[in-house]
């Protein structure tokens, strides 16, 4: 269920960090001494990486799922994610295929002079 700015301010402390999803890997985590720091949680080439958005109520819901969604198109953007096709369930990095020669270079033609009709 997304979150309400009824049910952020509703959050209390407990005595460990806890956190509270909203939708499509954004949450809210509220610490023991009272913060609710909003956290965007994605994944690159299978590793799971997390984005620091700001704090509430310095920075809204609407804010933090602004922010949230222009992440989410960064990093669908990338080369790993444009790498994976359907139907794979890991991420395979980019730069790893290049170090290891997997993806070759296209072979070099010699096409002489060149001159463009005009």
């Amino acid at each position: 269920m997304p979150l309400t700015d009824t049910r952020l301010r509703a959050l209390k402390p407990k005595d460990k960090p806890y956190k509270v999803t909203d939708e499509r890997g954004l949450y809210v985590e509220v610490t023991p001494t009272g913060g609710k720091l909003w956290r965007f949680r994605y994944r690159i080439g299978g590793a799971q990486k997390k984005l620091c958005i700001g704090s509430y109520p310095e920075i809204s819901l609407k804010q933090a799922r602004d922010v949230a969604y222009e992440a989410r198109r960064a990093v669908a953007s990338t080369p790993q994610a444009r790498a994976v096709t359907s139907g794979h369930q890991s991420l395979i990095p980019v730069e790893k295929d290049l170090r290891e020669g997997a993806v070759a270079d296209p072979p070099e033609k010699d096409f002489g002079e060149f001159e463009p009709d005009m």
